[in-house]
């Protein structure tokens, strides 16, 4: 499995799991909105390393 498909399942991952904390009010709404943040750096990072990848080929 490639390195960017790793980090775009952790970018998910983590935001279904902060969808449910804060569905469940277990994660108070500053938290949350960091952690989608992380999601979208995440989601980011995996899409920058996807295209340096293509390139390269």
């Amino acid at each position: 499995m490639k390195t960017s498909s790793l980090v775009y399942a952790l970018s998910a991952l983590l935001a279904v799991i902060g969808a449910v904390l804060r569905i469940t009010h277990v994660l108070n709404r500053p938290y949350f909105y960091g952690l989608i943040g992380v999601c979208i750096v995440l989601g980011t990072i995996g899409n920058v390393m996807r295209h340096k990848d293509l390139n390269r080929k």
